[in-house]
């Protein structure tokens, strides 16, 4: 197995938060190499948001590493181009917020992700979301698995170990409501990209951790042969409506309720 991850943050100076755009540098098509660091920790303008990237990860020490460090020198780059003594940049730990529409007014902050995703329990397209506020951002924590197992067991056994925890580790319930609904996947050429979880664990270095060995349990359960076809409704469920009971009743069927 190995791991990448391409979080969003959202900048911010005292209780303020800034749009990103004429800030960051970097485009999807063209990532800016972060100049402190090994080639492939990159970082970009993503609407109004941050975006780093990191490259793939073949042990959990190299994934936490790589998570925090990325943070780290990408914020200390971003300072050096504008810096207010007074109120220093930071990352916002936050997965969804409201922006002032001073920080709107680039027409760049009204272009959203281009690419479709599907959900892996029917195969089909989702739905481009609409925010119930149109000054509403929200920021994902996607994880890109690299492996050759079938993509959408992969992403169903990823429901269980990882989508089910993050209803008791991520505190910010607002994103859940436009983003992150249970399945939510693209395939890639090298495997899959989750997108259900928020950025909430890139923050913590024991989730950072956790999201590794959450990862490692799934492909297991999928090598293993494990069918979750047979209760996708009830992991789609909790998922999607925040049954925490539901979601134990789940992981502990499955043995998947690890260190919450």
């Amino acid at each position: 197995m190995k791991l990448g991850a391409d979080p969003e943050v959202f900048l911010a100076s005292g209780k303020t938060v800034l749009s990103s755009i004429g800030r960051v540098g970097g485009t999807k098509l063209a990532p800016k190499q972060i100049p402190t660091l090994p080639t492939g920790f990159t970082v970009q303008e993503d609407n109004v948001a941050v975006e780093f990237g990191i490259p793939p990860c073949k042990t959990k020490a190299d994934w936490v590493f790589s998570i925090l460090t990325v943070q780290e020198h990408a914020l200390k780059m971003i300072e050096s181009r504008e810096s207010d003594p007074k109120f220093p940049l930071k990352f916002a730990q936050m997965s969804c917020t409201v922006f002032p529409r001073s920080q709107l007014l680039d027409p760049a902050s009204h272009i959203f992700g281009c690419e479709p995703d599907f959900n892996a329990w029917t195969g089909e397209e989702n739905i481009s979301p609409i925010p119930p506020r149109p000054e509403m951002r929200s920021a994902g924590g996607h994880i890109h698995i690299e492996t050759e197992l079938p993509k959408r067991e992969v992403i169903q056994a990823m429901d269980l170990c990882v989508g089910l925890a993050t209803l008791f580790q991520d505190r910010g319930k607002e994103r859940r409501k436009i983003y992150g609904k249970a399945g939510a996947f693209r395939p890639k050429s090298y495997g899959v990209e989750y997108r259900v979880p928020s950025n909430y664990w890139i923050f913590n270095k024991n989730y950072i951790s956790n999201m590794w060995d959450r990862t490692f349990r799934a492909l297991e359960l999928v090598e293993s042969g494990v069918n979750l076809q047979l209760m996708s409704h009830r992991i789609q469920t909790a998922i999607n409506t925040d049954d925490k009971d539901l979601a134990l009743y789940l992981m502990d069927k499955y043995n998947v309720n690890m260190e919450l």
